[in-house]
């Protein structure tokens, strides 16, 4: 994933956000309906990205996550 530190806007595709998060095409449209994925931007009128420090915080997020319920 490129550094998002030296580039803020940094936009990612589908495949690469599906390779960041491991995730499915439908899961990630489903998490975005629900609210529990970063919402994607319009970059023209078939393209949609994310960008790329929201799908890295959505993965630290998650990683806490998952720590936190499998301490038992």
């Amino acid at each position: 994933m490129p550094k998002t530190s030296e580039s803020p806007c940094v936009v990612l595709r589908l495949a690469e956000v599906k390779e960041a998060t491991g995730l499915s095409r439908g899961t990630i449209y489903r998490k975005m309906r629900e609210g529990s994925f970063p919402v994607a931007v319009r970059l023209g009128k078939r393209a949609i990205g994310w960008y790329a420090h929201e799908i890295e915080k959505f993965n630290r997020t998650r990683s806490r996550i998952s720590v936190s319920h499998n301490v038992g």
